[in-house]
This record gives structure tokens, C-alpha cells and sequence, in this order.
């Protein structure tokens, strides 16, 4: 999966978001989902193909996302950590660690998130889809978008539980103890970083996330762009691996 990069062109997944009316506008409407190399937390750089394109008020925002998909080891424990801008890719890469025997699908994923991203998706992989490479990509990449692919995450067994942490108060009535027992996946958007959120200092957001660097068996990484600036979120990346 991600060998290379495509267009998406198609009113689909990402693509899908005032598809006619940005159309209309700009005479096409597509999005890129870049490759995904083997390489270090360092090697997520910005890209300049717009991945994420949608109307703020009137004002048609189109937004560049990273150069390429990484995955890479974690400094904390070496569990692999996979780097990518808009979350919906986090299904295909839970679902490539679950097929490859790192994760069981019995651990809890930790969504550490400015969103819920429970929207119920138009339809479920089966059990034998999730086995082909080539059906998670189009699944991913068709059906799923960065609202959506929770639901999807725990309908194919990739995580027994989701526990939502978007507040102060869900980071201090976490039980880290317990949820190590289970096994954890850390799932962080790096909107939990966007300026709507400063009124939580964000050396605690970093030193929460640094405690679940250490337990989690997966780690999966997205930089939102359109919900806070590559070059903002890749600054909070680089702080929290201590880059």
C-alpha cells in the first residue's frame, strides 16, 4: 500500500467535500495522498500538493499536506509510528500492523484528537477484504474520510475500544495503567495543537502523549492540515520526539 502517489479526482473520501461547488470554482477537484517511505520522524517534511480542500465560510481553503507518508521507529520503545496528513489514513496502517501480527485488535486505541471522528461510514470492510492490501487502500481512500474511519477501526476488529482524549480533564481522568493491561495504539492528530486549543498548556499535552509514546505497541500520526498549519503541527511532531 502506498508505493506511490495518486490523484484522487473522483467525489470520494476526502475528495468528496464540495466536490461541485469547488468544481465550479476552480474548473477541478482533486486531492493528492502522497506515497509512504521507510525512514525517520525527521523525514516528515511539507509537501505542495493541496491534500485537503474545503470551504472556511466562503473562502475556498485549499491545503498542502506532507511531501511523503513516513514510517518510522518510535525513540520510546521502537513500536512503529506512521506519519501522514489527513487521519483516515490511520485505518490502512492499524490495519497493515494487524495483518503483519504487531497489534491484536484486542488493545484500546487512545484517540488523542480536536475531533471525535465517529461519523458512521457508508459501509464495512469484511473480514476477508482486510486481509488484501489492495481492498484497505480503496476503502480507505474511497469510502473513509477524515471524519469517519473510528467506527470503521473498531467494525473490523483493528481495536477493542476507542477512549477519546480532546480535553484537559480527559487527559487527567486517564488510566494509563489500565489501559496498558489491554495494550494501547496511540491514534494523535496534531490538531490537539491548533490555537483553539492553547488554553491547554501544551507542555502537559506533551508530556501526556510522551506517556503513552512509551506504552503503545502502534503509534499513528496526523497533521490535519486543514484543521491546523503543516508547518505548526510538524513543530509540535519535532518537540514531542524531542527532534
Amino acid at each position: 500500500m502506498y508505493e506511490y502517489p495518486i490523484f484522487l479526482t473522483d467525489a470520494v473520501s476526502n475528495n468528496a467535500f464540495s466536490f461541485d461547488r469547488r468544481l465550479s470554482v476552480k474548473g477541478e477537484s482533486r486531492l493528492y495522498v502522497p506515497q509512504c517511505k521507510t525512514g525517520k520522524i525527521s523525514d516528515a517534511l511539507p509537501g505542495n500538493e493541496i491534500v485537503f480542500e474545503d470551504f472556511d465560510d466562503d473562502r475556498l481553503q485549499g491545503c498542502t499536506g506532507l511531501s511523503s507518508f513516513i514510517k518510522a521507529e518510535s525513540s520510546f520503545n521502537n513500536s512503529p509510528v506512521y506519519l501522514f496528513d489527513n487521519h483516515n489514513h490511520a485505518f490502512a496502517f492499524i490495519a497493515a500492523e494487524k495483518k503483519s501480527g504487531s497489534i491484536t485488535g484486542s488493545e484500546i486505541i487512545v484517540h488523542v484528537d480536536q475531533h471525535r471522528d465517529t461519523r458512521m461510514p457508508d459501509s464495512f470492510l469484511s473480514k476477508e477484504d482486510l486481509l488484501s492490501d489492495t481492498a484497505v487502500f480503496e476503502y480507505t481512500n474511497t469510502v473513509l474520510n477524515v471524519g469517519n474511519f473510528i467506527p470503521a477501526v473498531l467494525n473490523s476488529g483493528l481495536a477493542s475500544e476507542m477512549v477519546f482524549v480532546g480535553s484537559e480533564d480527559a487527559m487527567d481522568s486517564f488510566d494509563v495503567e489500565t489501559a496498558e493491561k489491554q495494550g494501547i495504539i496511540l491514534d494523535l492528530d496534531l490538531d490537539f495543537f491548533a490555537p483553539e486549543l492553547d488554553y491547554i498548556p501544551a507542555e502537559k499535552k506533551i508530556s501526556f502523549i510522551r506517556v503513552l509514546l512509551k506504552k503503545a505497541s502502534l503509534v499513528t500520526v496526523a497533521t490535519s492540515p486543514f484543521f491546523i498549519e503543516t508547518d505548526l503541527a510538524l513543530k509540535y511532531l519535532h518537540r514531542i520526539f524531542d527532534i
